[in-house]
């Protein structure tokens, strides 16, 4: 999926699980959209999304959700997120929901 979004013209920043993104987030400069996957080590996409939150400069950041849990369309809707996008994900969908939320370089 990173790739296919470079070569789509995104730059991307990268993070191993929640705690290290949230990191990332609170020392750089902020990204204009969030791929999250609901479930990663150390620090889930759940718990991310309730600290994001609490972070006025964090908090409109719009998120895009990606799991294979059935569940994520609730998920997406109870946690703020602005769309839900199950995995595997088929890249032309992924690229259309990142340039639907993005005012970035991109097609």
């Amino acid at each position: 999926m990173g790739e296919a979004l470079q070569i789509a013209g995104y730059e991307l920043v990268t993070a191993r699980n929640g705690v290290e993104a949230l990191a990332q987030l609170q020392q750089g400069p902020l990204p204009a959209l969030i791929l999250l996957d609901l479930n990663m080590p150390v620090m889930g996409g759940a718990e991310l999304m309730r600290q994001q939150q609490k972070q006025p400069r964090l908090a409109q950041i719009p998120v895009i959700l990606l799991s294979a849990e059935h569940n994520l369309v609730d998920a997406a809707r109870s946690l703020g997120a602005v769309e839900g996008l199950r995995k595997p994900a088929e890249l032309g969908s992924l690229l259309a929901l990142v340039k639907r939320h993005t005012s970035v370089l991109g097609p």
